[in-house]
């Protein structure tokens, strides 16, 4: 089981033109996973300027609100569990770690 996390409103959509369907994926927390980041950001630090700047537009997937220091401390609380791979392993195909050990996604289409 898995929760996805978004910036809802994040931008104008190309097709019609409207603003409220657009969502920005953060990225993914799975039970027992570090959190995977969207690669469109690459690294903790990046996101977390994001994070802070849409603040009033977090959400999960099922539509919750969530607080920014609230994600950001969920995210760091993950930051250590053992996934499927540990640091000083070869990463998969799949995800790099950056700088400072978060998982990001080298596809910014997963769930």
């Amino acid at each position: 089981m898995g929760t996805n996390y978004y910036i809802k409103n994040a931008g104008v959509c190309s097709e019609c033109g409207g603003t409220g369907k657009i969502r920005q994926h953060i990225g993914k927390q799975s039970f027992g996973w570090p959190f995977l980041f969207n690669p469109k950001h690459p690294s903790f630090k990046d996101w977390v300027d994001v994070l802070q700047n849409n603040s009033e537009s977090l959400v999960d997937e099922y539509g919750r609100d969530i607080g920014v220091s609230e994600l950001i401390t969920l995210i760091k609380s993950t930051k250590d569990k053992p996934g499927n791979w540990m640091p000083g392993e070869h990463p998969s195909e799949h995800e790099v770690r950056d700088e400072e050990g978060y998982r990001i996604s080298k596809h910014e289409e997963f769930s």
